[in-house]
Order: C-alpha cells, then structure tokens, then sequence
C-alpha cells in the first residue's frame, strides 16, 4: 500500500489510525507519522464549511458494515485548498471479524475545476440562446420546428407557439425567397449558408433578413439551425443614402461649376510657373500672379468677420458651398441617412481649412495666399471649392460602410485603447468632455443661451458650424480636435503628442469654457 497514487489509511475499531500512506504528504504537505501521532489532525486541515460533515461521518462510519463514499474540502500545508473525493469500507481479518475500517481518499481539484466550468457553459448556452438579439430556430432534418426564441418569433410576425408549429419544407414563404433552396443544399453538402434574401413572412411582414444556416448533428439526428437578424432598416437607409448622395452631388457640382473653373484656371497657370522640385523658389514670386487672377476672376477670398471658427479658417468661396450644402442637408427627412452625410461634410470641412499642408493637424495662423509647401516641395495655395473632397469622402464614407457590412460579425465586441499600464487617458478625457457639455448644456436649461430654431437638443456637436459662443466653439474643438489627438498619441505610442496635443488642451478647453460660462451668467444677471 506505501506505493498507492490514491492516499490510503486504515482505522481500527478504537478510532486510532494504524495505518496512512506515504500519498498523503504530496497531497496534504503532512507526512503518515503527523497523522498518525495527532489523530485530529484531519478534522483540523477540514475547510470550515466541511469539518460538520466529516465529523459526523467519522462517528458514524465505523458503527456501520457498508461502504460510504463523499466529497469535502481541505487547506493542506502550503495553504492551498484542495477537494478530496473519500471511499471507506470495512475491513475483516481471516476469521471474518470486523476489525476496522480501510479509507481511500483521492485529490479532485480539478475534476471538480472542470465540472463547474461545464455547468457555467451550459448555464451560459442556454443564456445567450434566450437573450440574444439574433432570431435562432431549430429544426429537425424532416422540417419540424423545436426550437425558436422570442427574437424570432417578434422578427418574423408571429409568436413562438405559432413558429414551434411551423415545418419550413412546407413554407411558401421559404419557397418563394429561395430560403428552402438554402435549406436543402445546407443539409445535403453539410455546409454552413450565407446570405441575405427580402421575404414576405408566413405572417405577412416584408423583411430584409441576414442569415446563416448551421447543419449539426445531435445523437445520431441530423438537425437545421437558422440565425437571422432583420436588416431592412439598414437596407433601406443604403438606398436612401444612395439616392440621397447623387442629388446632393447634381446640386452641388452645378453650384460650384464656375468656381471649379476658375480653381483650373489658377492651378494652371501656377503649374506654368513653378519649377517642381526646386526648394530655393521663393512664395513672393508667384504673389503677384496669384492677386492678378483673384482680382481678374473678381474672386472674394476673406469673410467679413473672423468671430468664430468658420469665420477664421475658411475662404469665402469655401464658406459658402459649406452653408449651402449644409442647408441642403437640413432637408433630408431620413435622421440616419442625415448623419452620415453630415459626416461627410465634417471630414470634407477638415481637409478645407485656410492652413499649410504641413499644419493641418495643428493649427497656427489661416493662410489665404500662395506658400511654399514644405510637405510637397511646391508653390501651394489654399482651396477654392470643397467639391473635390466632397467627392473623395463621400466614395469613401460609402466605401466603409458597405466593408463594414460584410465584415462585421454576430458578436459584440468592446475596445478599451490606452495604456493599460498607467491609465485609460481616453476615459479621463470623456471626463471633462462630458463635464464641458453639461456646463454648456446648463445655459442652455437656464435660458442663458437660446436653442435656435430646428434643434432637437442643445447643444448638438453636429451643429458646429452654427455655434455662436466661445464656449461652444471650443467644446466643438474638443470633439472635433483635441480628444482624437489624445486618442491619436495614445494608439500609437506617443506620449508627448498624446499629452501636448491632447490631453493638455481638453485641459485648456475645458477651463475656457466654465470661464466662459460664468462670464455668460454674471451678464444675464445683469
């Protein structure tokens, strides 16, 4: 018995060990002759919540002629704990006479390790199945349903009842979709399908569906699982968006064609003049021709007031396409099919501003004349129209989200950037953003500020470029500006950007604005 892997004793009639195997040190870090000597020594290493029923199987045990098996837990030397699965039986000598009792105990940490994580995953199938926002059905191979959760039920019209006595080879809703032709060859190959189809529901509802059916095989059974989720919204929004894009395309190419013209005209005869790739060209040598064509062309370059962000860093010509195309995106009644095109114009506003190549990321001082370009090694001049990158961002903005779509995934998936060393910088500059907008947000609920005409809340950061108060232009900055810095130097690395660029002039903005803030208090008191 000293070679037994399981740690093994033996108990005679009186309660006194007479026996313990060399196993129980590598369980218990205690040696046989540490239990032998101190027969409590195994009630005293019992976990607290177990000690009640050891004892009371160790006052029993040995009054009864059966064998007894349990599970308890134990603190062994090293403070570990430890589960033991326990297996006594009695024991006679030659004669027959009961002469104690023979106990076996085996070390099942990590089967008991194993058998809880199972019963959580199980727990948690059975979860995600009920709780999910995807539309999940079961079938048998012969088309019965056996399963459907309520997303399903909701998403096709009906309730669960109704889809529980549904068989899909006899659907002509599935006929007709070409759903039941997916079906089939899912069954027959034993391949996942793919796709998104436009349906009418056994219960009358027109949907755009995403789905995936999932052949397995459950004890011998061939079964069909279906995972859908209702797309129309989405679907809708891309035509609408579509649509929506080539009109406001039309309106716009044919209000900036003559000065699209005039951009040609100045570019070409700036191309006739500059020697490209001569760093030694000087910007006043070409001032001269470029005044000559803006007063030629009778081109107005400089607003008449420069009080507010847009005042300050857009051109005239630039200023006006931007007013007009944003009152013609005031016009579309889609709210999502809106906000994506309002991106577009904030992305196209960003690569307009009156600024240097090299100081687009951060700005100095508007520029409204030829300069030499450090980044491009040329004589450049500020834009003339928003149109060429009114064109590339939209392709562009259209261009991700249709990527977007098809790489997208059933999970759900959280993203937290910064260092996880040190501190979530993103998190503490959502701080003081949202602090900078309830402090805007109080003028607005004091009366302070008025909410002009057509906004649903205010402040509202995608209506920017009609802010009228410091405060509210530099909490446009902050979300435009400084957080995507923070974020910027963060993700790759570059404290010095992070912390100059961002995270020092949420700071600056943020103190601005309460500064501003109660500037606008004491004068309403007034």
């Amino acid at each position: 018995m000293d070679y037994t892997y399981d740690w093994e004793y033996f108990i005679d009639l009186n309660g006194n060990l007479k026996y313990v195997s060399p196993s129980c040190e590598r369980i218990t870090g205690f040696s046989p002759k540490n239990f032998i000597d101190n027969s409590r020594l195994l009630e005293s290493i019992t976990h607290e919540n177990d000690k009640a029923n050891l004892e009371n199987h160790l006052n029993e045990e040995l009054k009864l002629g059966k064998s007894i098996s349990f599970d308890f837990r134990i603190i062994s030397k090293d403070g570990k704990e430890h589960w033991i699965e326990h297996c006594c039986q009695p024991a006679y000598d030659s004669q027959g006479n009961l002469i104690g009792r023979r106990a076996s105990n085996r070390e099942i940490t990590e089967k008991k390790r194993i058998l809880e994580e199972l019963s959580t995953l199980n727990s948690l199938n059975e979860s995600i199945l009920n709780a999910s926002s995807l539309g999940i059905a079961v079938y048998e191979y012969l088309g019965k349903c056996i399963y459907i959760n309520k997303v399903a039920a909701d998403k096709i019209g009906g309730t669960i009842e109704q889809g529980l006595n549904q068989n899909f080879r006899f659907l002509e809703s599935w006929k007709k979709s070409g759903l039941l032709d997916y079906a089939l060859k899912a069954l027959e190959f034993n391949s996942i399908q793919k796709f998104e189809l436009k349906t009418t529901t056994t219960f009358g509802k027109d949907v755009w569906l995403d789905c995936s059916l999932i052949p397995f095989i459950s004890n011998n059974e061939k079964y069909l699982m279906i995972v859908f989720d209702d797309i129309s919204i989405r679907k809708n929004m891309e035509l609408q968006l579509i649509k929506s894009r080539e009109e406001l395309e039309l309106k716009v190419a044919e209000r900036t064609k003559e000065l699209n013209r005039i951009n040609i005209i100045l570019n070409e005869e700036l191309i006739k003049t500059i020697q490209i790739g001569k760093e030694t060209i000087k910007e006043k040598e070409f001032l001269k021709i470029f005044f000559d064509l803006i007063k030629k062309y009778n081109i107005n370059l400089l607003q008449k007031e420069s009080n507010t962000f847009l005042d300050k860093w857009y051109l005239q010509p630039v200023r006006n396409e931007i007013e007009f195309t944003f009152n013609e995106i005031k016009k579309i009644e889609n709210s999502n099919t809106k906000k994506i095109i309002t991106i577009i114009l904030s992305r196209t506003m960003r690569s307009c501003r009156a600024t240097t190549h090299a100081d687009l990321a951060t700005l100095k001082d508007p520029v409204n004349t030829t300069y030499y370009c450090a980044k491009h090694g040329k004589i450049c001049k500020p834009l003339f129209s928003i149109l060429k990158w009114w064109q590339t961002y939209s392709n562009d903005t259209i261009k991700r989200l249709l990527q977007f779509d098809k790489l997208r995934t059933d999970t759900h998936q959280v993203c937290l950037a910064g260092d996880s060393r040190t501190i979530d910088i993103i998190k503490e500059v959502d701080k003081i953003f949202a602090d900078s907008i309830r402090t805007v947000k109080a003028l607005y609920d004091d009366g302070i500020l008025k909410k002009p005409e057509g906004w649903k809340f205010a402040p509202d950061l995608l209506q920017f470029y009609e802010a009228k108060t410091s405060a509210e232009q530099e909490l446009y900055l902050i979300f435009l500006e400084y957080r995507m810095r923070a974020f910027q130097g963060a993700f790759h690395s570059n404290p010095d950007y992070m912390h100059w660029y961002g995270w020092a002039k949420v700071k600056e903005a943020g103190a601005r604005i309460k500064e501003d803030a109660e500037r606008l208090r004491k004068e309403h008191k007034k």
